[in-house]
This record gives structure tokens, C-alpha cells and sequence, in this order.
């Protein structure tokens, strides 16, 4: 028996081998159990505002669940749940080739397109942007090419070196700044840490530099089940000193190394509220695929931390 809790950013009418099941608002999950050892899923949007194409994929459940298309992510929460994640295209742009602008900068050819997904193309060196690109804007600035993309949900933005014909940043980010001795792009984590990574390019050095700052202030974590979440949080980050004091005194000896082996680059957090009985659970996406973690909690930090390496959990 597989228990499927499906997701979308926005609003959708579901139908399971080309039944009915029912229609989702944005934020909400709709459960399916099935014993079946695969099924195909038609996704149908609902929106007032964008145009979104129909989504069908057959999804193999044989084993584990896999969706058999690259707009449905698979989250994998132990004893047979599933969190399906399906992600709504645009018919207007994703799926259309087209040039958002096309410049020469001192007889460099910068070209700014669409082609399922957005494209930065500097010289022919190719660079893929997250999203659908909307706007924009290509400069010269100290002997640097700066294209500044706004996409669908996002921003992107890539710094050409002119002198040795490299591409030395590429990024989403929220903010970018420009000053006589660097280039600063600035990455809003929005998580409960109100973390920023800050991504520097010194022009002189011609040196990359990463740190985090504080956007605000933060609360405090009143809640046990949250002290883990920030802890993750801070290690996606890189903010490993705000980790280690998530830690209890029984991690007093831990190291930055042995944090970041233990973890790997995490690149999603999800808190597992799937479990019946009274365990702090996190299932994390990693460069190694998803992980599985119990936090065991002591005076209000984490005082034990456990693989699940049963993926049952």
C-alpha cells in the first residue's frame, strides 16, 4: 500500500487513470492510497492569472515511487508515504523558444533566451538559468559583461570576465550590488534564521568569496521540533557556527568537517509529519539523494542525532 500526498504551488484538479479524484487549493495536500503497481496522473491548473499546460505522467510504484517526469519531485517519508510534488509550467514562455534580448558589449555577443528554461548565452559559453525568463538588462561594467535576469519566480544573475573570456559568477539572488572593488550578490535563504548568503567577486584578486548575514532579528525558538529545522537551515547555508549552537554539550568537540560529511550539500529541508509516534523526523535532499534523520532532543538542543538507514524509517 503506497499513501501519495500530492502538492502544488497553485490550485488543481487531479485525475488518476483518467478518473476524477477531486480538486487541491495551493498549500493543501490531497491523499490517494493505492495498492496499484503503477497509475497515470493528469494534472489540470487553476489559475485566473497564467496560462499552465495540463501535466500527465505514468508514476511507477512498483518498488518506491518515481514519477517519470522532470515536473513532479518525489519526496520519500518512510512507511509507504510519499509527498508528490508536482510543478506547474507556463504555457506562454516554458515551453516556447524565445529571445527576451540580444546586445553586443565591445564586440561580445550576449544573448538572453528561452528554450524550456531560461538561457544566458555570453560568447558561446552557455549558462542555464532556474526558470522562465521575463526581463533582462546586459552592462559593461570595469571590463565585466553583468546580465541581470528576472524570471517567473526568481532572480539570476551572471558576471562575464571580458580579459580572460570566463564566466567568474553565476547565481540566483535576490539583490546585486556593484562597487569600484567588487560585485555582491545577495541570496535571501527565507527560512527562520532570516539568513542571506552573500556571493563576493573582488575585481582586483579576481577572487570569489561566500559569507552569511542576519536579514533581521531572529525569534526565539520556542518550540523542540523547530530547533532541528534551524540547525539544517543553517548548514545549507554554510552558517556552521549558528549550527553547532542548535547542539548540545555532548557535540562540544564536533567539527565543521565532520558536520558537512555527516549531512553532505543539502539542498532541501522537509519535517516529516507522517510518523505515528512522537519522533522528530527530517527527510533532507542532498547531493546523494534523500537522507532521513531523528533528532532526539535535551534541554532544549539537540543532544542525539540518528541515519535512518532503513528507509522505512
Amino acid at each position: 500500500m503506497k499513501i501519495l500526498h500530492f502538492r502544488s504551488s497553485i490550485g488543481y484538479s487531479l485525475y488518476v487513470n483518467g478518473e476524477y479524484v477531486d480538486v487541491c487549493d495551493r498549500g493543501r495536500t490531497l491523499d490517494i492510497m493505492t495498492k496499484s503497481r503503477n497509475i497515470t496522473i493528469t494534472y489540470c491548473p487553476i489559475s485566473d492569472n497564467v496560462i499552465y499546460m495540463p501535466i500527465t505522467a505514468k508514476m511507477d510504484l512498483s518498488a518506491g515511487v518515481e514519477s517519470g517526469s522532470e515536473y513532479i519531485k518525489v519526496v520519500p517519508f518512510g512507511h509507504d508515504h510519499y509527498e508528490v510534488h508536482i510543478i506547474p509550467q507556463s504555457i506562454d514562455m516554458a515551453h516556447r523558444y524565445n529571445i527576451v534580448c540580444e546586445e553586443k558589449v565591445k564586440d561580445i555577443s550576449v544573448r538572453v533566451y528561452n528554450n524550456g528554461h531560461g538561457k544566458i548565452d555570453i560568447s558561446g559559453k552557455d549558462i542555464d538559468v532556474n526558470g522562465v525568463i521575463t526581463m533582462a538588462s546586459v552592462d559593461e561594467y570595469m571590463g565585466y559583461i553583468i546580465v541581470e535576469c528576472i524570471c517567473n519566480d526568481d532572480r539570476h544573475v551572471a558576471v562575464y570576465d571580458i580579459s580572460t573570456s570566463q564566466v567568474v559568477l553565476s547565481t540566483n539572488c535576490d539583490k546585486v550590488e556593484k562597487s569600484d572593488s567588487e560585485i555582491r550578490a545577495l541570496i535571501d535563504q527565507r527560512d527562520i534564521l532570516l539568513q542571506a548568503v552573500v556571493k563576493t567577486y573582488n575585481l582586483s584578486t579576481k577572487s570569489l568569496d561566500r559569507y552569511v548575514i542576519y536579514l533581521g532579528k531572529q525569534a526565539k525558538l520556542s518550540d523542540i521540533s523547530i530547533v532541528p529545522y534551524a540547525f539544517l537551515t543553517a548548514i545549507k547555508a554554510g552558517n556552521l557556527a549558528k549550527a553547532k549552537e542548535c547542539l548540545s554539550v555532548s557535540y562540544s568537540d564536533i567539527t565543521d568537517i565532520q558536520i558537512q560529511n555527516y549531512f553532505g550539500e543539502i539542498h532541501d529541508i522537509y519535517y516529516n509529519p507522517y510518523l505515528l509516534d512522537d519522533r522528530i523526523n527530517y527527510v533532507l535532499y542532498t547531493s546523494d539523494g534523500y537522507k532521513a534523520y531523528d533528532f532526539v532532543m535535551s534541554d532544549g538542543r539537540i543532544g542525539d542525532i540518528v541515519e535512518c538507514l532503513n528507509r522505512n524509517i
